[in-house]
């Protein structure tokens, strides 16, 4: 028991520790994994924050778009009178 903690608190600290570090390993290796199995996953995964970028762009340009039109909907339609 002493490997593990003499109390409960102790036992409790020591094993976050071993589950926090056996998580963040797992992970390690899976991902290990999936790279050595298919490079090019790592362009993706590189490559993810400018194409979100690019969505985000392209986003805020439609509702631009959008709202100019919404703003100009009434004085176009007054104009074509």
């Amino acid at each position: 028991m002493k490997a593990l903690g003499v109390d409960p608190e102790s036992i409790k600290k020591n094993a976050g520790f071993v589950f926090k570090w056996g998580v963040i390993t797992l992970i390690g290796i899976g991902t290990a994994y999936i790279v050595i199995k298919d490079p090019k996953v790592l362009g993706r995964w590189i490559r993810l924050p400018v194409d979100a970028a690019k969505g985000a762009v392209n986003v805020a340009g439609t509702a631009v778009k959008i709202g100019s039109d919404a703003v100009m909907l009434i004085p176009n339609a007054i104009s074509r009178k």
